[in-house]
C-alpha cells in the first residue's frame, strides 16, 4: 500500500538537489536501487534475497518540498514498510546528520511568569490617624451655581450640534463611496480580464492562486494523492488525500503563491493504492477553473510493470503560466 512511511523532523538547510543526492547515496548504501529520479523526487525499490521471480519490488519514495523561507521538507512515501522499519536506526543517523535550519525560540507571556519569582517584603503597618485633629468638612460654597447649571446646559447643546453636524458629514460620504465604487466597477468590466490570468486571493502580506486537483477513473479503483498547499502562516505544506472512485470526479482545493518573479512550483501526485494495484485513474490539475496539466494511468504489457501504470504526476509553475516544461517533456 502506498503510505507515508517516514519524514524528517524540521527544516532541511538544503537545496532540493543536495538533499536528494544524500538520500540516493543513504538508500544505494541500505541496498537499494535508485529506478527514476525528478526534480524533488526520486524512487528507489529493493529485492529482498528471497522474493519470487514476477512479484514486485517494495519500494520508497524520496520527496522534497521548497519552504517559503529556503530549505526543504523531507518526506518518505511508498510500499516498503517492513524495509524502513528493519533499517530504523540507519534512517534516524541518516535523518541526524543533515544540516537543519535554525529556528528562533519563541517566549512564551505564561513561561514568563512561572520563571519569574518574587520575594515577599514585610509592609509597615499603615499610619494611625487621630480624629480630632481633622478638621470638620466646609460646606459646599452656593454662590456661583447657577452658573454651573447654565454651563452645563451650553456644553450638552453644543455636543448635540456636533453630533447632527458629524451624522450629515457620514451620510454625505457614504453616497458619494458608493458612487465612486459603482464608477470603479464600470470601469473594471470594461477593462476585462483574460481566462489565461489567475485570479489571486489575498494572504497577510502575499496573494495566493487557488488551484484544484481533480481524480476520474474507473470506479471502485482506490487511490492515495499527496499535493502541495500554503498554510495559513504562509509556509508551503504537503497534504495527504485518499479514496475511492465512484461515479463522479473527485477534487481538493489548494492554494499556491502566486511567486511570479521565483520558479516555485506546485505539485500534485496520485497512485493506485489497490491491492493488486489494479483500475485506471486520471488526473486533472485546474487553474480559474481551466486544465492546465493533466496525466491518467497507461497499461503495460503483458508481464512488465512500470510507474506509469499505476501513479500520475501534475504540475503548474506561475512564472511559466503552465505545467513544468521539464516534467512535460519527460512525460512525453
Amino acid at each position: 500500500m502506498y503510505e507515508e512511511l517516514a519524514s524528517v523532523r524540521g527544516t532541511v538547510d538544503l537545496s532540493p538537489h543536495e538533499a536528494l543526492d544524500s538520500a540516493q547515496t543513504f538508500l544505494e548504501q541500505q541496498g537499494y536501487r535508485i529506478v527514476r529520479r525528478e526534480e524533488h523526487s526520486l524512487i528507489a525499490e529493493r529485492r529482498p534475497s528471497d522474493q519470487a521471480a514476477g512479484q514486485d519490488a517494495p519500494s520508497v519514495t524520496v520527496e522534497t518540498l521548497p519552504q517559503a523561507g529556503g530549505g526543504v521538507r523531507i518526506r518518505v512515501m511508498g510500499n516498503d514498510r517492513e524495509g524502513v522499519q528493519e533499517r530504523q536506526a540507519a534512517w534516524m543517523e541518516w535523518s541526524e546528520s543533515l544540516p537543519k535550519k535554525s529556528e528562533a525560540p519563541r517566549d512564551e507571556p505564561g513561561d514568563q511568569q512561572q520563571t519569574i519569582e518574587t520575594a515577599e517584603v514585610p509592609l509597615p503597618p499603615p499610619p494611625r490617624v487621630d480624629r480630632s485633629d481633622v478638621p470638620p468638612p466646609s460646606p459646599p460654597p452656593r454662590r456661583g451655581s447657577s452658573r454651573l447649571l447654565v454651563g452645563t446646559l451650553v456644553g450638552c447643546g453644543a455636543l448635540f450640534i456636533l453630533g447632527m453636524l458629524f451624522l450629515v458629514a457620514l451620510v454625505v460620504g457614504v453616497g458619494i463611496g458608493a458612487g465612486g465604487k459603482a464608477g470603479d466597477g464600470g470601469a473594471a468590466s470594461e477593462e476585462g480580464e483574460t481566462t489565461n490570468t489567475p485570479k489571486t486571493e489575498e494572504g497577510k502580506s502575499e496573494k495566493y492562486i487557488p488551484v484544484t486537483v481533480r481524480v476520474s477513473g474507473e470506479q471502485g479503483t482506490r487511490y492515495g494523492c499527496v499535493h502541495f498547499d500554503v498554510s495559513e502562516d504562509g509556509e508551503t505544506i504537503q497534504e495527504k488525500e485518499e479514496g475511492q472512485l465512484g461515479s463522479t470526479p473527485v477534487e481538493y482545493r489548494a492554494r499556491i503563491s502566486d511567486s511570479r518573479e521565483s520558479s516555485q512550483t506546485f505539485y500534485a501526485g496520485c497512485s493506485i493504492s489497490s491491492p493488486d494495484q489494479r483500475g485506471q485513474i486520471k488526473v486533472e490539475l485546474l487553474v480559474n477553473g481551466s486544465v492546465v496539466d493533466s496525466g491518467e494511468t497507461r497499461p503495460d504489457p503483458p508481464g512488465q510493470r512500470s510507474k506509469a501504470s499505476t501513479a500520475v504526476e501534475v504540475t503548474y509553475v506561475p512564472k511559466e503560466g503552465g505545467p513544468d516544461p521539464a516534467k512535460a517533456k519527460s512525460r512525453k
